[in-house]
């Protein structure tokens, strides 16, 4: 079955789709403070939810999902669409697998980066992520961790922004 979309419906399933993930992203955040709290035995902090400062992180995330999904996501789906890859097989793919991409050269070129730099340390509450100026495995796996974690969230968004903007395309003859 083939699909179509217009102009106006793609714009609207973009800015939809920036709103979700803006969404997904900051309740995911709220949710994984929760559990936290939680598994550790500690209170919840409900009195920093929704805070003046939860806004402005809301508004940051929305802005970062706008550019990516306007300047990166939508030059490959004009290309996936202009070669009949409609189907909500690929817009998955696609956020996938640039979102995955993305993150992982966001992390990744910063971390080799500071290769050439003898003496800097980094670390988390898992451990060391950079030791002398090199990533350690640590470091990796958390960078790996991260890509995998956007990815998925920017599946789910691809898949909303693809229900919004398409039709089945209508029978000629």
């Amino acid at each position: 079955m083939g699909y179509e979309t217009t102009a106006g419906r793609a714009a609207l399933a973009l800015g939809v789709g920036a709103i979700a993930g803006a969404t997904i992203t900051f309740s995911g955040g709220m949710i994984f403070v929760i559990v936290v709290a939680v598994l550790t035995g500690k209170s919840v902090p409900w009195d920093q939810f929704f805070v003046g400062l939860d806004i402005l992180i809301i508004a940051a995330i929305l802005v970062v999902y706008l550019i990516g999904l306007f300047v990166i996501a939508a030059p490959i789906w004009w290309l996936l669409h202009r070669h009949g890859l409609r189907s909500p097989r690929h817009a998955f793919a696609l956020g996938a697998i640039a979102a995955f991409c993305v993150r992982f050269a966001m992390d990744a070129i910063p971390a080799l980066m500071f290769a050439p730099i003898g003496g800097y340390q980094a670390g988390d509450s898992g451990g060391d992520t950079i030791v002398n100026g090199k990533t350690t495995l640590h470091g990796w796996i958390e960078i790996f961790q991260a890509s995998v974690i956007a990815a998925a969230v920017a599946a789910i968004v691809a898949l909303v922004i693809w229900r919004i903007a398409y039709r089945p395309a209508r029978q000629k003859g």
